[in-house]
């Protein structure tokens, strides 16, 4: 079950993420691509609100992060421009993925949902865990084109 995605360009500034992320609540990790609209990188939706709030209010936010490893990654997010400034590298899921492979790649990322790719590596849709429930429900692959 492929739903739209946020895709943004490696320029776009960080201060923009927040709008895009408001037009698609139900994604949960950004797609940067490059000029030619293929996957560059990913953000998960969460860095991006960190780094945000972060910015607002560091005394705040600050005051309950006691990893001082965390602390060093969350200023160097902070010193972040662009998306592509931001971005992790690239993961995805390939269009036609069956359950179990969407399953694994959004494990081995480390995030709640991919980008989905097609085979030039142009982002055609998301995928995320609660559309990886439904389609196994469904019996259906999570990034078939019918869904």
């Amino acid at each position: 079950m492929v739903t739209p995605a946020i895709t943004v360009s490696l320029q776009t500034p960080v201060s923009a993420l927040l709008h895009a992320i408001d037009g698609n609540r139900d994604c949960q990790t950004i797609a940067v691509v490059d000029a030619a609209g293929i996957l560059a990188g990913i953000i998960p939706v969460d860095t991006v609100l960190e780094d945000l709030l972060l910015r607002a209010l560091p005394e705040e936010f600050l005051s309950d992060v006691r990893d001082m490893e965390r602390v060093a990654e969350l200023m160097k997010e902070q010193q972040a421009k662009t998306a592509g400034d931001l971005m992790r590298p690239s993961a995805s899921v390939e269009a036609g993925a069956t359950v179990r492979e969407a399953f694994h790649a959004i494990h081995r990322a480390g995030v709640r949902g991919l980008p989905v790719v097609d085979e030039h590596g142009h982002v055609s849709g998301y995928v995320g865990l609660f559309q990886l429930l439904l389609a196994w429900l469904e019996g259906q692959p999570p990034t078939s084109p019918s869904n």
